[in-house]
């Protein structure tokens, strides 16, 4: 039922539960839902007439507004008081909309943070060579373990190779030709 709908409501009924008749559709309307919705509309027709208040007319009969000093009509000045008064109300597809939202920016914030921190764990500190480390570059036909072994010859490789993996980053157990890596001293 839209709020345009004239209704047609019983004058006289004390205990409220008297249906008014809607003149659009012919529908019955509980009395107090029709008794609210004429009270809002009696509302916005008494504010109508201070909004008349604020014109005039001229001698020539032409209307002229009258406004305020700082050049705004009495209509602009209610309802701008009215727009900051109300609160505000999201409809589901702006919810909606904020959450996404949300959620993006934690997951770039997240990614970021993730980011700095793999950054800070990939590259050897500048102390490193004070750390009984040395750097190798690998040459041809050399692999993860043939390096493992050559820079630390009496420990055991396996544990050579996770060292040399963590302190160089590495994602697996392949090294190309001319790739420049840490590696504990034997």
């Amino acid at each position: 039922m839209s709020a345009l709908h004239a209704m047609a409501l019983p004058e006289n009924d004390p205990d409220g539960r008297a249906t008014a008749i809607c003149r659009a559709h012919g529908r019955a309307v509980h009395h107090r839902a029709a008794r609210d919705r004429a009270a809002r509309d009696r509302a916005v027709r008494d504010r109508a007439p201070a909004d008349r208040t604020a014109r005039s007319q001229d001698p020539s009969g032409r209307v002229i507004r009258s406004r305020t000093p700082s050049g705004q009509t009495a209509r602009a000045q209610t309802a701008r008081a009215q727009a900051a008064s109300a609160p505000l109300r999201l409809t589901r597809r702006g919810r909606v909309v904020i959450a996404v939202a949300a959620a993006i920016l934690m997951a770039g914030v997240s990614l970021l943070a993730a980011g700095a921190v793999q950054a800070a764990n990939r590259s050897a500190a500048p102390g490193v060579a004070e750390q009984n480390l040395a750097r190798v570059v690998v040459r041809p036909g050399q692999s993860l373990w043939s390096v493992a072994e050559s820079a630390d010859p009496g420990a055991d490789t396996r544990q050579v190779i996770q060292q040399i993996v963590e302190l160089n980053g590495l994602t697996g157990d392949t090294v190309a030709v001319g790739q420049r890596l840490w590696v504990p001293r034997g």
